[in-house]
């Protein structure tokens, strides 16, 4: 079991990677109008060929890979909670990486999270 935790939290730490690469990618490429058209298709699909949003699309990817091999190790009621490390480490990167606030009541919400799945994890 302790072998499948370190991989849940691998998981969640090359998830959490992705987000962060598709928010810088995003910031660079500027925002989308979704609507049906063949120009919207056209550019979100050459968006997801930029380096940071396809860097983020191979984190993603090695993270469900990781997913998948945790999964074989354990229960899914044991698993998955460990995806709510995704929302920690999200706001954490985004505030170092990206230069992000974090709210009082962010970090507040992060502390319950962390406590949740420090509860969920007890046998």
């Amino acid at each position: 079991m302790q072998s499948a935790v370190i991989v849940l939290l691998v998981s969640a730490i090359t998830a959490s990677i992705g987000q962060v690469l598709f928010k810088k990618g995003m910031m660079l490429a500027g925002k989308v109008d979704i609507k049906l058209s063949l120009e919207c298709a056209i550019y979100l699909i050459k968006t997801v060929f930029t380096p940071y949003v396809f860097a983020g699309l191979l984190f993603y990817a090695l993270s469900t890979l990781l997913w998948l091999a945790a999964l074989s190790k354990c229960t899914l009621n044991f698993a998955y909670p460990f995806t709510a490390v995704t929302f920690v480490l999200v706001i954490l990167l985004s505030s170092f990486i990206l230069k992000e606030p974090i709210p009082l009541t962010r970090i507040a919400g992060m502390a319950v999270i962390i406590g949740g799945i420090f509860i969920v994890s007890l046998k």
